[in-house]
């Protein structure tokens, strides 16, 4: 009895703690959750008797045996489950010649130059080659397969050959996540690390993929923030668009445009933020989301990821149809959080920050991983009614800004005439290396 009273004081302790963050720290807007994310239903009666409850039974979280005690977990996937990790070649590719090849060599030499640029172009063309080889075409995202291939991943379940295939970014572009008379997807889930560079045909893959019903899980944060070319016979990869360049194949400027900003904020729920600009305390667990309230169960505790270094972190940027899984703790006013963003018939689960540096060591990331994937798995609550999107990311003319002109983008992403003039605001401002203008 003693002890049970004492679980109950701690747990209303906690709550109030809880509650003293910023009035912001679990969003507005919370899938299934008819209320309007205040705290006064969060430290209402009925909140704190259930997040009493949520405490007496921490000790019987379903993972936290797989991931801490190393013991198989009791709670399996459903046998049919196909889950496909994505090596991102794409990325690892820039980052292998970092500040002496490729592009990033380039975005150094030329930072600040005005007008077109027509030397030094051979950096924006690099093979893949150089990708493949870096940690084994993971690049940045080892962390990633480390922990995928990891016994404690096997003992929750999560195998490859029987539920885990390694597919890359290349695989996307081809359309390989779907079957080949496009009647439907090949896997139920997606997990991506560090996705900064794509292809327009990976992105529309991973957009169809999301709308007809799939689950998409971002380990990374700042993904789909430069959109490049491949060419499939020489396997070179070509930047195009992003990283505050442009580059038509006969000369590159300097711009703000975005290549998916809206569609970004649209479909994926979130936009890059960050590089290395705030600091962390952590994260704190929403209990009234179902991972939130999973991942206290499993961890023993609200406070989540406190091991993690700044590094490059996303914003939320679209509220709708949007649940908040963890806030992290920063003294800034941007709201840096996982969630569960629903889109068309599917979803889109983002952790949002540089996840690939602690998931080989740290179990709330690699719990957060595990949740994700049997939340997607299970199904089991009911998605808000979803308002109909009419827009998609266009796949074959895309409107982009060059300073006060729109250029069209054909299907081959190849910059043509100016049709128009305008005068836009860019979505965000960056300056080389892939930092947001402050």
């Amino acid at each position: 009895m003693l002890a049970s009273c004492r679980t109950r004081l701690a747990a209303i302790g906690l709550v109030f703690l809880i509650a003293s963050q910023s009035p912001a720290l679990f969003g507005n807007a919370q899938a299934g959750d008819a209320s309007n994310g205040s705290y006064t239903n969060l430290i209402s009666i009925t909140s704190l008797l259930s997040y009493v409850s949520h405490v007496r039974a921490l000790a019987g979280g379903p993972f936290q045996n797989c991931l801490i005690n190393g013991q198989t977990s009791s709670t399996s996937l459903k046998s049919t489950i196909k889950i496909a990790f994505i090596k991102p070649v794409f990325t690892s590719t820039p980052y292998s010649q970092y500040r002496y090849g490729s592009f990033y060599a380039f975005y150094s030499r030329f930072a600040g130059h005005r007008g077109n640029i027509t030397k030094d172009l051979q950096l924006l063309n690099t093979s893949v080659s150089s990708g493949l080889a870096f940690n084994q075409g993971w690049g940045l995202s080892y962390g990633l397969n480390a922990f995928m291939t990891s016994q404690k991943a096997k003992n929750c379940g999560l195998e490859i050959g029987k539920n885990i295939f390694v597919l890359s970014d290349i695989n996307l572009t081809r359309g390989d996540l779907f079957y080949e008379n496009r009647t439907g997807a090949g896997f139920n889930v997606v997990v991506m690390g560090f996705t900064e560079y794509a292809t327009q045909a990976e992105y529309m893959s991973l957009w169809h993929f999301v709308a007809d019903g799939g689950t998409l899980i971002l380990i990374g944060a700042q993904s789909f923030l430069v959109r490049i070319r491949y060419n499939q016979l020489t396997g070179m990869e070509t930047l195009s668009l992003g990283h505050g360049w442009a580059f038509n194949g006969k000369s590159a400027w300097e711009t703000q445009a975005s290549p998916w900003g809206v569609n970004n904020t649209d479909w994926v729920g979130s936009n890059a933020c960050c590089f290395h600009r705030f600091s962390y305390n952590g994260a704190i667990l929403n209990p009234r989301n179902q991972i939130g309230s999973a991942l206290i169960k499993a961890l023993g505790t609200s406070l989540a990821f406190k091991y993690y270094l700044p590094h490059e972190e996303s914003a939320v940027t679209n509220s709708t149809n949007t649940s908040i899984i963890a806030t992290f703790l920063n003294k800034s006013g941007t709201l840096v959080a996982s969630y569960i963003h629903l889109y068309g018939k599917g979803k889109v689960i983002c952790l949002c920050i540089f996840g690939d540096d602690i998931i080989a060591s740290d179990a709330s990331a690699q719990a957060f991983l595990v949740q994700s994937i049997l939340y997607s798995s299970t199904g089991t609550t009911s998605p808000p009614s979803i308002r109909p999107h009419s827009a998609r990311p266009s796949d074959s003319r895309k409107m982009v800004q060059q300073s006060h002109l729109f250029l069209v983008l054909n299907e081959h992403e190849t910059l043509v005439t100016p049709v128009a003039t305008a005068s836009l605001s860019p979505i965000f401002s960056f300056r080389w290396g892939g930092r947001p203008r402050s």
